[in-house]
């Protein structure tokens, strides 16, 4: 008991208690918008106490404007609420979830021979229906249709069916989303239908990382402002400031690679404290999106960590996750952590050591790929292609893991991919991997973020609980920062390296110091050290760091549910 009255995490508990009053019913002060995509909001509103006697009936509509402007009235109230109760920062979960309802990757190929064997059975107007409110609708699940093609889509046996799946999913979808929206009392915004139908973008994005060189690097920062601003009008500047202005944490529910989207120059992986749940598979995603509860573990369970790798002895990137420990190691630099270092040659011996382990962090340092669309990804582990999914109920999976391999979650491919199937093994964070990565950039990551688990959150929790998306998060906009730093002082030339360690330094102290707009201060720092003009620096960043490594790398999952404490 004596532990409990002087402990931090539970008095913030009570002061958070302490302010709940007895509420009466509150009528809304406008008619809210009875369509799915307000649901959850309604729902999360209703909880506290709110009613309506009139509710506003959606329009037909060629737009999504409509749509847009009921999210948005209800999610003002349910801001203003959350600021009226002034819940201390670090402990509110989320400032606002993002959701999009998605498919498998494989079925947004309308032409594919699956859609044509359906297409042969339906006249052009049910075919085009088919095509415009299932595969690819682009809004809220509405579409326009000239009057002399309406038809009842029910009365069609094959286009009822697939309607019936379609509806069952997105109110299977809508009631977790409002499961969250509740459960947090937190804005939950949908995302139009569009954003998921990228795929060719994407798979281009991919084509490009694959294929390294001065041109490459070029056409990706082209394509990925291509892809960043397409979203952008895509989603609307209503609707992006409704999800992420003046808000900082984020649970994003969505298939594509929401933390590529720019806002001022800078992607929001960057600029906000974000994790994603994948929707595909849907039992998957409900599963995460509902393991709601929060776990707290002291500082000493994030100490042991095991390093698993697998290569063979003539392989050229075998060493290089041991050459960026051993700077580390050699200046003592690990000193809280117990690291334990193993090679594995093949699926069994893996599964023996997973099993052993009863740490918090798992890394692993290996190959990875995956089978495209309709394939399922692996780790090459000796000779073995490991499906990881296989591994549910064989080998225990920490709640976080690393994963400094490629492609473990790829833009490319299908819903199969290591990370989810990491999930579907018990795992609660996985930081997952984009595309192949590189070898010497992936030694420094992991390098660098163990001795941020070894000398950063001891100081933290010394203060305050950290989640280990927070630790995440801050960890990404420093490597960002590395990132940008290194190219302008060894490709652009515009930075010595002693202007370079100088502005690094600095810059790192500006993150961790939790800073708000941290990259503003990143601009005036460039700006200050290499007398240019503000303008001139933002135009730098813009024209060369769309893209760069970090942005390989996602957090996965549910990190925002495992607090760290003293």
């Amino acid at each position: 008991m004596s532990e409990l009255e002087n402990n931090k995490v539970v008095d913030d508990i009570l002061s958070v208690v302490s302010k709940k009053k007895i509420k009466e019913s509150l009528k809304f002060e406008f008619e809210p918008l009875n369509h799915n995509c307000t649901r959850p909001l309604y729902k999360a509103l209703t909880g506290y106490g709110y009613y309506a006697e009139e509710f506003e009936d959606i329009n037909s509509s060629e737009n999504i404007d409509q749509h847009v402007n009921g999210m948005i009235n209800m999610s003002k109230l349910i801001d203003s609420i959350r600021d009226e109760l002034a819940i201390p920062h670090h402990m509110v979960k989320n400032d606002a979830v993002i959701y999009c309802m998605s498919m498998c990757s494989f079925l947004y190929k309308q032409n594919s021979r699956m859609w044509n064997e359906f297409y042969r059975k339906l006249d052009k107007p049910k075919r085009e229906f088919l095509k415009n409110a299932i595969i690819r609708n682009k809004m809220f699940s509405n579409f326009t249709m000239s009057v002399s093609d309406v038809f009842n889509p029910y009365d069609d046996p094959i286009l009822s069916e697939l309607l019936k799946v379609r509806q069952t999913e997105l109110r299977l979808f809508t009631s977790v989303a409002s499961i969250l929206a509740v459960n947090q009392f937190v804005p939950t915004m949908r995302l139009p239908n569009a954003v998921m139908l990228h795929h060719d973008l994407l798979k281009n994005i991919s084509s490009l990382i694959c294929n390294p060189s001065r041109n490459s690097r070029r056409n990706l920062n082209t394509k990925l402002t291509n892809y960043s601003e397409t979203l952008k009008d895509e989603i609307g500047k209503d609707l992006i400031d409704a999800c992420l202005i003046n808000k900082n944490k984020i649970l994003a529910m969505c298939d594509f690679p929401i933390e590529w989207i720019n806002l001022n120059g800078f992607p929001i992986m960057f600029t906000h404290e974000i994790s994603r749940i994948p929707t595909t598979p849907g039992n998957l995603c409900s599963q995460l999106a509902l393991s709601g509860q929060r776990i707290i573990l002291p500082y000493e369970a994030f100490t042991d960590i095991l390093i698993i790798s697998s290569f063979n002895s003539s392989d050229p990137i075998k060493d290089h996750l041991n050459s960026a420990l051993e700077y580390f190691k050699s200046n003592d630099l690990y000193e809280n952590l117990n690291i334990t270092e193993i090679n594995v040659d093949s699926e069994i011996y893996l599964i023996n050591e997973l099993n052993k382990f009863q740490g918090s962090i798992v890394i692993f340092d290996c190959h990875g790929n995956h089978g495209g669309e309709t394939g399922h990804g692996w780790l090459s582990i000796g000779n073995d292609k490991v499906d990881v999914w296989s591994l549910a109920h064989k080998a225990r999976i920490p709640p976080i893991v690393i994963l400094s391999a490629c492609s473990t979650h790829p833009i490319d491919g299908s819903h199969a991919s290591v990370a989810n199937g990491l999930f579907r093994c018990g795992a609660i964070s996985v930081i997952g991997t984009y595309a192949p990565i590189q070898a010497d950039h992936a030694g420094i990551f992991v390098a660098r973020l163990l001795y941020r688990i070894s000398v950063y959150i001891p100081l933290i929790v010394k203060a305050r609980t950290i989640s280990w998306r927070e630790v995440i998060s801050g960890y990404l906009k420093m490597s960002y920062s590395t990132d940008v730093l290194r190219y302008m002082e060894q490709e652009l030339k515009i930075l010595t390296e002693e202007q370079y360690m100088d502005i690094h330094n600095q810059v790192n102290y500006i993150i961790n110091s939790n800073a708000p707009e941290w990259t503003n201060k990143f601009v005036t720092l460039l700006s200050d050290k290499t007398d240019r003009d503000e303008t001139e620096i933002i135009e730098l960043i813009s024209d060369n760091f769309q893209f760069v490594e970090t942005m390989l790398y996602s957090q996965l999952g549910r990190p925002e549910n495992i607090l760290i404490s003293k």
